[in-house]
């Protein structure tokens, strides 16, 4: 009886007495080897990456995440991918190698808790209308109206944004409960704005500019208007008139 060793031993020896090159054998095994491996790459890195996202919680079932243009909620995590739902319709495939060395944020989640998300809404009124009316009416009708969707704790923020074109731009803080209405709640926000502003006789204005063109000077030469003048001066009906 012969160990593995003593066998595998005697198997190279009769492959050299019959001059088979154990030399190239070894080579070209190393080199598939090194084939395999850089094939499998990716593969390995996007396994790995899974492993670590199932480690540290980089992100869950059930969490809204964005990696780069893609946002969407997480439906299943994987070794090789995360499947992301968006509110389009689409399910988006997200390799783990790309989450482990991308950016990922994760929404409306601060460290182990879930928070609503903070969502902005955009509106302009006219320069005649003090701010100060316009939150104060803003912000006392979105608090009455409750819009589904919109979180009571924190409450919304009407502020004074900037100074546009044409108005003063204002923007509307608000937090949202429920992200794959996202567009949706954000329309009612705009709807009871605009209602706002219509019982209180605010104007949401027109885009406009004021264009101030200058005053062309004369570019007529001083001898031209020389000439003209003593020609003038040389008809009957002028030689009463002073030269003003």
């Amino acid at each position: 009886y012969l160990s593995v060793e003593d066998q595998l031993h005697k198997a190279l020896y009769r492959m050299n007495v019959v001059g088979v090159n154990l030399a190239s054998i070894i080579t070209t095994s190393a080199v598939i080897t090194g084939v395999i491996a850089f094939s499998l790459q990716e593969t390995l890195g996007n396994l790995w990456g899974g492993i670590q996202i199932q480690l540290d919680n980089t992100c869950r079932l059930g969490d809204w995440i964005q990696v780069d243009t893609v946002r969407g909620q997480v439906i299943d995590i994987r070794w090789r991918y995360v499947a992301v739902a968006t509110n389009s319709g689409e399910t988006v495939i997200v390799p783990n190698g790309s989450l482990v060395k991308g950016r990922v944020v994760v929404l409306a989640r601060r460290g182990d808790q879930r928070i609503p998300w903070r969502r902005e809404v955009e509106f302009g009124v006219a320069y005649d209308v003090p701010p100060s009316r316009v939150i104060a009416a803003v912000e006392a009708a979105l608090m009455r109206a409750e819009i589904p969707n919109v979180a009571a704790d924190p409450r919304l923020q009407v502020l004074c944004h900037h100074f546009g074109e044409s108005s003063y731009r204002y923007l509307v803080l608000y937090w949202l409960t429920d992200l794959a209405r996202d567009v949706w709640t954000d329309s009612q926000v705009h709807l009871h704005v605009a209602a706002t502003l219509a019982r209180h006789g605010m104007e949401i204005p027109f885009p406009h500019r004021v264009l101030v063109r200058p005053r062309l000077r004369d570019s007529r030469p001083a001898r031209e208007l020389a000439a003209r003048t003593a020609t003038l001066a040389q008809l009957d009906l002028f030689v009463p008139l002073t030269d003003g």
